[in-house]
């Protein structure tokens, strides 16, 4: 599932809800978080802070600087002019021949999404690749030293060397105190990360053993020793269960069942049994007896939720039983939103009117309200279980997600209209009526001046197939009075006489082959995009294919749904050239597509191409095995699985991919 950047609360309280429901006490969920570096260094003397000049924009951030220092083949201090030259006054990395001469950039430097170019200024590090081109700047005097600091300490040959400077720095911050030790803290993370040399290992280990070092970071480095699979870590994570400290103790539990299945594993837990926390108790005996481990005494079973039940059954292919339970949940006095709205998805599946029934009577109010004040999330969900529901009381809760017109709501919203149609034309004018007056109401809101929103609520229109209602809106927009709703009516007046036409399918799809001279919004091409998928239609198969190739800027995610939809062996056999191409711009796309159309047939194209290919390849082949592999895979990829020997750079998606292929298959 895709999270905007803006929606990331949206997105934890999605996961929390998730974990919860399943029963899992700790997932394993490990993020990336990319910090600015704007933290007192000992050598800077209490520098003012200041703000930077830089806009990043939508630039990805380094982890490190050491990411940065390591990447770039020159790195100099100096004043840059806006006509993209710099005049070198120190060189800290490359060409020491450069020093007190002007250096001509590529071209001028520019910042943020708008490419807004990058004022003169005094005192600047530039790190630089071989051509110039640049790797990163930084202006603010705190970033331009720790970048001094370090650029030695990247530069010593030894890996040990390196290790042990970093390690330094970071115990021994300076006299300005712990925060100047967050920032180190990081680059020394980041270093054992790179380790290439085993007998480094030690050095992390005694770091780890300091009594010195507080819980925050000893976590830290747990991820890195668990995801090492070293035989050395095992003692050190299995001991990390005596810990005091309640987060150690659930963090390298979960790590020892991911990455160090076994007997050492069962019988360390099994010793363990009545110490550990209560809220991981159970995970633990779920683990044990999953493994066919025989626990003596009087130990617990650990109770599971109707939810987790009805899961297992699902999981078993058992759907008669597991749907009697969800019924039952959506009956009962549930409450996790996450929990009622899966269960209701999967009772729908049997598309029963008896079921649907007893889920209207159970759940509409609950319903209703989820589609006026749910996330966008929570919203698709629910407007997909309402439009399954395929009844009129489920009008209200429909007609509640249309004015919800962010863009992250698109597909629930796309979903409500289809919704409404389908439930006929009494229900269809009444959702058009609505919309109607909202447009005539707009000059009262923010609706008049945002073209987005208007070309959304006229999508709705269209949508909602009332051929009375688009001319009254085109009345509407093309009214002088009206002007600023003219733009949008005109930009999707095709689309609307499209939606019109007696074979939608042909007519969308001939919109689609035009869209480049139509000039359409982008929110109607992904409309029509879904829609063909919803269609089946499979003469959209050629421009699909078409726009899979040119990968356009709407989302490329809408594009390989439809195909999946319409599926078809010529689109099969497309998607099996096109993963096998290592020219092609889209050939981890079609690895991904090809998995979901035909398990089979991706099998073995997945096995070659985890070890060959660009990285996002790898990635993507991975991923297709976590689902679809077995034992033997789970053998083949274990030389890639060595963190000493294997592929470093896919290293983490090789662990995943071995332990799902072990948790479904009882591989080891």
């Amino acid at each position: 599932m895709i999270f905007p950047a803006s929606n990331r609360s949206q997105k934890a309280a999605y996961i929390f809800a998730r974990c919860f429901a399943l029963g899992l006490t700790l997932p394993v969920v490990l993020l990336s978080i990319a910090l600015p570096y704007s933290l007192p260094v000992s050598f800077a003397k209490a520098a003012p802070m200041k703000n930077s000049a830089i806009i990043a924009g939508e630039k990805a951030a380094a982890s490190c600087y050491g990411q940065n220092i390591e990447q770039a083949a020159l790195i100099v201090l100096g004043d840059y002019g806006a006509d993209g030259r710099v005049l070198v006054r120190k060189v800290l990395k490359g060409d020491a021949s450069l020093l007190g001469k002007p250096l001509t950039l590529p071209g001028p430097l520019t910042m943020g999404c708008r490419m807004q170019p990058v004022p003169p200024l005094k005192n600047v590090m530039l790190l630089l690749c071989s051509d110039h081109s640049l790797v990163e700047i930084y202006d603010l005097p705190e970033s331009i030293g720790y970048v001094s600091v370090l650029v030695p300490i990247y530069g010593k040959t030894q890996e040990r060397e390196r290790l042990l400077a970093l390690l330094s720095l970071y115990k021994n911050p300076g006299k300005v105190g712990t925060t100047y030790n967050g920032e180190y803290k990081k680059e020394f993370l980041y270093a054992i990360r790179q380790m290439k040399e085993p007998a480094n290992f030690e050095i992390v280990k005694n770091v780890y053993l300091d009594e010195k070092v507080d819980a925050k970071d000893r976590l830290s480095l747990q991820e890195w020793l668990a995801e090492t699979q070293d035989p050395r870590a095992l003692p050190l994570l299995i001991g990390a269960l005596d810990s005091h400290d309640k987060w150690l103790v659930n963090d390298a539990a979960s790590k020892l069942i991911c990455y160090f299945p076994g007997k050492e594993l069962d019988a360390a837990f099994a010793a363990r049994l009545k110490t550990l926390p209560d809220d991981l108790r159970p995970m633990v005996v779920r683990t044990l007896l999953a493994r066919g481990v025989k626990l003596t005494g009087s130990v617990k079973l650990p109770e599971t939720t109707l939810f987790q039940r009805a899961e297992a059954l699902d999981k078993e292919g058992k759907k008669k039983e597991a749907g009697a339970l969800y019924l039952q949940i959506l009956e009962s006095g549930e409450s996790n939103g996450y929990i009622l709205r899966i269960a209701a998805l999967k009772c729908l599946d049997e598309n029963s009117q008896a079921v649907r029934e007893r889920i209207i009577k159970s759940r509409l109010d609950w319903l209703t309200e989820d589609a006026a004040r749910g996330n966008y999330l929570e919203v698709t969900d629910t407007a997909r279980i309402l439009r399954k529901l395929k009844d009129t009381r489920c009008l209200k809760g429909l007609m509640a997600i249309l004015p919800r017109r962010d863009f992250i709501f698109a597909r629930a919203n796309l979903l409500a209209c289809l919704a409404i149609a389908e439930l006929g034309k009494d229900a269809a004018g009444q959702a058009a009526s609505a919309l109607l007056r909202e447009m005539n109401l707009s000059h009262k809101s923010e609706l008049s001046t945002r073209s987005d929103e208007q070309v959304r609520l006229l999508l709705e229109l269209g949508f909602l197939r009332q051929a009375s209602a688009i001319t009254e809106a085109q009345e509407f927009c093309l009214n002088p009075k009206n002007s600023n709703w003219a733009s949008s009516y005109k930009s999707l007046e095709p689309v609307l006489k499209a939606l019109q036409a007696r074979d939608e399918g042909l007519s969308l799809t001939n919109l689609l082959k035009m869209q480049g001279s139509q000039k359409l919004p982008q929110q109607a091409v992904e409309y029509i995009i879904y829609r063909l998928g919803e269609l089946k239609d499979a003469r959209s198969t050629g421009v699909l294919l078409a726009l899979f190739a040119a990968r356009p800027a709407y989302s490329p995610q809408t594009v390989n749904e439809a195909l999946q939809s319409i599926g078809g062996p010529e689109i099969v056999s497309h998607m099996e050239a096109t993963a096998l191409d290592g020219k092609s711009p889209v050939q981890a796309e079609a690895i991904e597509v090809l998995s979901n159309m035909a398990p089979a047939r991706a099998l073995p194209v997945l096995r070659k191409l985890v070890k060959n290919g660009a990285i996002e390849v790898r990635v993507r082949a991975l991923a297709g095995l976590s689902r679809l592999g077995n034992c033997d895979d789970y053998k083949m990829l274990a030389p890639l699985a060595d963190y000493w020997k294997g592929d470093r750079p896919v290293h983490y998606w090789v662990l995943q991919a071995r332990y799902n292929i072990s948790e479904r298959c009882r591989c080891h």
